[in-house]
């Protein structure tokens, strides 16, 4: 996975679009696709912050640890 702090130059990029493309299943050509590109690329920084955001959530400990009981206390 690429970090948004990490430099991608645009042959990375777009290898990760079209990775993204064959993923969603989407077949577009043409002009359409040079359009979506353009979208893909100007939020892409925006989906690296929130994939890592959403994937330290997940990496927090804390949601599933219990608290723990004082010896003699229940």
């Amino acid at each position: 996975m690429v970090e948004a702090s990490e430099s991608v130059d645009q042959a990375e990029l777009r290898e990760l679009f079209e990775a993204d493309l064959r993923v969603a299943g989407f077949d577009i050509s043409g002009d359409d696709r040079e359009r979506l590109w353009v979208m893909w690329e100007r939020h892409f920084p925006q989906r690296q912050v929130l994939r890592e955001a959403a994937l330290a959530d997940t990496e927090d400990p804390t949601f599933i640890q219990k608290p723990t009981t004082l010896a003699g206390r229940a």
